[in-house]
């Protein structure tokens, strides 16, 4: 908290983004922090429309008081940055698609 809040004194943050791995789930989403502020999804869903890895159907923007000491809502809450998100990670890869044939080439 208190870096960000002096980085923020000098420059100013767009996003902040806390990266987490999990391994109940396959992909990547989002956890926001406004369910009241539109904007908060706008990012999620750009990326989500970017890349089949990521699904914004999983991601959440409400914000449980259960949530008030995770690295998002401290920069949320106390540096004023409103793009501020966990985005968690599977540790096991991305979603694999019923129909084969939509498996991305490489």
């Amino acid at each position: 908290k208190s870096y960000v809040k002096k980085l923020s004194a000098h420059c100013s943050i767009s996003a902040f983004f806390d990266l987490h791995g999990h391994t109940m789930k396959t992909g990547a989403f989002f956890y926001g922090c406004g369910a009241s502020n539109i904007s908060q999804a706008l990012l999620p869903r750009i990326a989500s429309l970017g890349s089949r890895d990521i699904s914004f159907m999983n991601s959440r923007f409400k914000f449980a008081k259960a949530h008030n000491k995770t690295a998002r809502a401290v920069v949320y809450n106390h540096c004023s940055v409103s793009a501020s998100y966990t985005v968690e990670c599977s540790f096991f890869g991305q979603q694999i698609p019923d129909n084969p044939n939509d498996l991305p080439l490489h």
